[in-house]
């Protein structure tokens, strides 16, 4: 059984203000920001990632300005980190073209990443065992948690239990 890995991830654009009354001398991220939901949305289809928008930044409550920057927080997920890192790939270079076709400069930061957790399969037959000497009720997880957990940060150093004991 694997428990999900996570990372926050946030993509900052920059543009150029300028007046709302001429957009058109402007750089305003709120298109490409929007053109980034959509290559997220569409990659939520996958049953191997899962990607939260959980913060969007963009500009000021202020009617006289077109803004200049603009950023977009999500949240990956996925039961493995080589499909997390592809998809993470994936979405920077996408916003990379999106930067670039239009003149933007962007950047990333990385957040709270949490490896993947995985059981090792003769440590989960020694709890069972375990379990079933005591008269406990064993239920299997039809599906993985899709929390991440600093527990895989644990299992990275130490793969199998049984080299412990």
């Amino acid at each position: 059984m694997c428990q999900c890995c996570s990372a926050g991830l946030t993509i900052k654009f920059s543009g150029k203000t300028s007046h709302a009354s001429e957009p058109e001398k402007g750089l305003n991220p709120a298109y490409i920001i929007a053109d980034l939901i959509k290559f997220i949305s569409d990659s939520n289809k996958s049953q191997k990632i899962l990607c939260t928008i959980i913060n969007i930044n963009l500009g000021e409550k202020n009617f006289g300005i077109s803004p200049g920057e603009g950023e977009i927080s999500l949240t990956l997920r996925a039961y493995s980190e080589s499909a997390m890192r592809e998809f993470r790939n994936q979405v920077v270079n996408m916003a990379e073209t999106l930067a670039k076709n239009s003149g933007f400069s962007f950047q990333c930061e990385n957040f709270d990443y949490f490896p993947e957790t995985v059981s090792e399969p003769e440590s989960v037959k020694r709890v069972k065992r375990a379990a079933k000497n005591l008269n406990l009720e064993i239920i299997d997880m039809p599906d993985a948690f899709r929390a991440s957990e600093d527990f895989g940060w644990y299992t990275k150093q130490v793969r199998q239990w049984d080299k412990l004991s």
